[in-house]
């Protein structure tokens, strides 16, 4: 095969997995809570120039709470679509272009055309992975530009054109104001250096660290700073001790044997699941202690000591700053790119069963491919709140006929910006020192649980104004 083709073969799978991607949010991309901080702080930065979301209320707040990137690049993609929720579907589709792209340029010269398809199929029909790009989240875009801004750290770390490593710091600076986590990034990246440069010259490596420490962490700097100016907050969170609970672990033991496994809870029993889960999370321990313990200049060395920098740290995290559940979204940066180096490592047939790893190889295909394909031929598969066609059109109509001045308290303030075209609501907690004499109260069934019994101790007092399978908005006139 001549090299001209094999070039244009690389494209291959990149593109058929934007199209999927285009084709499976066709009515509408996936939205849960986080997606609408990024999208109304777009919207507010086409509006007023200034990057403010919805958080915990009224008003819009400057935006702290997550990084802004996103947002950005929706705010630019919307020049073209007109249409922040199209931007985001766009936004999604060219990362996992990307992404995939990439995989084929880190690992072509160590497998052929064949293999690298394989290796590019392996990732994408996983739907632990694909399921991201179907959801208006940060980790699309997170993904791909960690592993690209890895990759041209390898490439420095093997060539030693300065180039590459400012092309890196700066895609690896963008990473850590696309998601907070990019500090594990900047910490890993850092650590490779040091272990890659310190046997050539210690005063060089020294140099090379410094720089790149500078210029990768510039982004995340300017905009702590900005947040601190702007509302006396970094990222709108504190510091304080989460206790990890045996929940915490189960939940971690469940999402590494599904996404290892292609297999749910709900397919193979959970006591299976936690079965697998273990056996997966002691095989991966083992497999990366052998694989750090010989430093190599390898981009698998480079990713397999990524995800355990990074999962170190999102411990110490979670440990004493922000709690979260170690489900498919938080750990999906670690076991994407990690799994790339385990598959790879496979097929290029360095593994100790060669025949072992075949068979392994052709189930992950099967298990892998057959779930894609159902899910890619389903005609409604919809994502948590996702798009307005997975809502009952009466309650979109009930949310939109009630009086504009009138306030809102809700559980779901972040669904009503989404179903009511950008309007405003307060939280329904706020509702109990309410000074208003008339407000109305839209409580999704679906939603945050009412926890304080608020809607039972209040609705004596309300006028039911509509009542469906979604919702209930009641009024209350003091």
């Amino acid at each position: 095969m001549s090299k001209q083709i094999s070039k244009y073969i690389l494209f291959l799978v990149p593109t058929i997995s934007f199209i999927i991607v285009i084709y499976t949010t066709r009515f509408g991309i996936g939205i849960s809570p986080d997606s609408m901080r990024y999208i109304s702080a777009a919207e507010s930065f086409r509006d007023i120039g200034e990057l403010r979301s919805i958080h915990k209320g009224l008003p819009l707040e400057y935006m702290t709470h997550f990084p802004p990137v996103i947002s950005i690049l929706l705010w630019f993609i919307n020049v073209f679509s007109n249409n922040i929720y199209e931007a985001f579907r766009i936004l999604n589709a060219i990362s996992i272009f990307t992404f995939l792209l990439f995989i084929s340029v880190a690992y072509k010269s160590k497998l052929n055309i064949f293999k690298l398809i394989i290796l590019q199929l392996l990732v994408m029909v996983n739907l632990e992975f694909f399921a991201l790009y179907e959801m208006a989240w940060s980790e699309p875009l997170f993904i791909s530009l960690s592993f690209v801004g890895l990759y041209y750290l390898n490439l420095f770390i093997n060539n030693l054109k300065f180039k590459y490593l400012i092309i890196s710091a700066v895609i690896i600076s963008v990473a850590s104001i696309t998601r907070y986590v990019g500090l594990f990034l900047i910490t890993s990246s850092v650590i490779y250096l040091w272990l890659s440069l310190r046997n050539k010259n210690i005063l060089f490596a020294i140099k090379q660290i410094v720089f790149f420490g500078f210029v990768s962490s510039f982004g995340f700097v300017y905009w702590m700073v900005r947040n601190m100016i702007l509302s006396d907050s970094a990222t709108n969170r504190e510091l304080s001790i989460h206790f990890m609970t045996m929940d915490y672990y189960k939940e971690w033991l469940l999402s590494t044997a599904n996404y290892f496994t292609g297999l749910s809870s709900s397919e193979i029993g959970i006591n299976i699941s936690y079965v697998f889960g273990a056996i997966i999370i002691l095989a991966l321990i083992v497999f990366s202690i052998k694989k750090l313990s010989n430093i190599s200049k390898g981009i698998d060395y480079l990713l397999v000591l990524f995800s355990a920098v990074y999962f170190v740290l999102l411990f110490v995290s979670n440990t004493f700053y922000d709690f979260t559940p170690l489900y498919y979204r938080t750990l999906s940066p670690i076991y994407v790119l990690f799994s790339i180096s385990f598959y790879a490592i496979l097929l290029q047939g360095k593994f100790k069963f060669t025949k072992l790893g075949l068979v392994v190889i052709s189930l992950l295909m099967l298990v892998y491919g057959a779930k894609f394909a159902v899910h890619t031929l389903r005609v409604n598969d919809g994502k948590e709140l996702s798009s307005k066609a997975y809502v009952i059109p009466s309650s979109i109509d009930a949310l939109n006929s009630l009086e504009k001045e009138t306030k809102i308290y809700t559980n779901e303030g972040d669904r009503i910006y989404y179903l009511a075209d950008g309007r405003l609501s307060d939280l329904l907690i706020d509702v109990r020192v309410a000074e208003e004499d008339s407000f109305y109260i839209v409580y999704f069934y679906n939603g945050r649980p009412d926890y304080f019994g608020i809607i039972d101790s209040i609705k004596p007092y309300c006028e039911q104004v509509i009542s469906t399978d979604d919702l209930i908005i009641m009024k209350h006139n003091k």
